[in-house]
């Protein structure tokens, strides 16, 4: 059984990493996350147009927390904006 849930804040290495936090931030299918929030050190955005997939590998080895419910709720509503749906 995965040790990773819905929801379930990791660590991935994406190097090179690129991007510009504050610009994306006021997308729509972009969902800001303050510090402290999930295990988070820093303001960070869950930028739900770079759905990607990757291997366990890169993973950190357990989650650095969870999202609360509102803020899943907010991401499931920017991937449906996305995907379409």
């Amino acid at each position: 059984m995965s040790r990773y849930r819905r929801g379930s804040v990791v660590l991935v290495r994406l190097d090179p990493v690129v991007g510009y936090l504050e610009k994306i931030a006021s997308y729509p299918v972009c969902v800001p996350v303050d510090a402290g929030v999930a295990g988070l050190r820093r303001r960070s955005i869950v930028n739900c147009a770079h759905v990607r997939t990757g291997d366990a590998t890169r993973l950190s080895p357990s989650p650095l927390g969870d999202l609360p419910d509102a803020r899943m709720r907010e991401i499931d509503a920017a991937l449906r904006i996305h995907l379409g749906l």
